[in-house]
């Protein structure tokens, strides 16, 4: 999930336009960063299911403004981040007392599987 300093290398040549602007376009949305950002907002509001609430109302939106959204949903950790993966899930509480596997995106997954069927059904 990210490439290592890509925001640094990115951030002196990024511009801020209105989001009118990607009419009749086709752009790639990350659907990890989407849900994760849901899960943040999650915690401090009762509303269930936040991810799929907004990845409803801002794809709808995109596409009244007649732009084509293309997911990208993640894959298979590699080798590289099982350590860093491993950390975050102890950190959150969710690999304590558990046998998880190498590199497991269990969650992950199956909040973006939830996500993929509502996609379909739009």
């Amino acid at each position: 999930m990210g490439v290592k300093d890509l925001w640094t290398i990115l951030t002196p040549i990024c511009e801020r336009k209105p989001i009118w602007e990607l009419q009749d376009k086709t752009i790639a949305i990350d659907l990890s960063a989407w849900i994760c950002d849901s899960s943040t907002v999650a915690e401090h509001c009762s509303q269930k299911n936040m991810y799929l609430r907004n990845l409803f109302f801002r794809t709808s939106y995109l596409l009244l403004l007649g732009v084509k959204p293309i997911f990208v949903l993640e894959g298979k950790a590699p080798v590289l981040k099982h350590d860093t993966i491993e950390k975050r899930q102890q950190a959150q509480g969710r690999a304590a007392g558990r046998n998880v596997k190498a590199g497991s995106r269990a969650r992950l997954k199956g909040l973006q599987t939830q996500c993929a069927a509502l996609l379909s059904a739009m």
